[in-house]
């Protein structure tokens, strides 16, 4: 739908697209397109060439399912990453706030979602599927779930701990300092590392 008729269309086809984006509205989409065209001889064509960049290059890593320009992440490619434990997030904004509490060593497994009946979502549609047998092949003894504390992050967790049973692991729950209802991404660092430090046994 044209904004208005005194918009070229190449301009209110930007305005669309911007407001697809989550947490922007048509008024900041706005603001963001003016600010563009305003700046469309130095900054437009550098934003344009990093969306063209990132949509060429980056892939889901073969291991983790981090975001990745390699066959494997940074993080799967650091040899002083432990491979003992593995963190189980729902996605790579999680990912990123716990590496940002520096709480966590190990690795990274990252679903891209959660179950969720109500929503039609399940296992298949989660990265899942690979989690016993990686845990298996990479000798993992602790799997960190840092799923969200929301009916949907506790369906998962009991998902994870169903499915890896029987195979020697800890199965740990982020403890103290998230709560109920809270979402992994908005902690700050002090409240997540808290909680990575006393996680318990599920």
């Amino acid at each position: 739908m044209t904004m208005s008729g005194a918009l070229p269309p190449s301009v209110d086809d930007l305005i669309v697209q911007l407001a697809r984006l989550p947490g922007v509205g048509r008024k900041t989409a706005t603001r963001l397109a003016f600010y563009l065209v305003n700046h469309r001889d130095d900054q437009a064509p550098r934003l344009a060439e990093a969306l063209v960049n990132m949509a060429d290059r980056v892939t889901l890593c073969e291991r983790c399912y981090n975001i990745s320009e390699e066959p494997r992440c940074p993080v799967c490619a650091d040899p002083a990453r432990g491979s003992g434990a593995v963190c189980v997030v729902e996605g790579v904004t999680e990912l990123q706030t716990v590496e940002e509490s520096g709480s966590f060593h190990g690795r990274y497994h990252v679903l891209h979602g959660l179950l969720s009946p109500m929503k039609g979502v399940g296992p298949d549609e989660l990265r899942l599927d690979r989690l016993p047998d990686r845990c298996r092949d990479e000798s993992v003894t602790e799997v960190v779930v840092a799923t969200s504390l929301t009916s949907d992050g506790e369906t998962t967790a009991l998902y994870i701990k169903r499915i890896l049973e029987g195979n020697g692991i800890t199965v740990t729950r982020l403890a103290s300092g998230v709560p109920f209802g809270g979402t992994i991404e908005f902690l700050d660092a002090v409240t997540l590392g808290k909680a990575l430090e006393d996680r318990r046994p599920m």
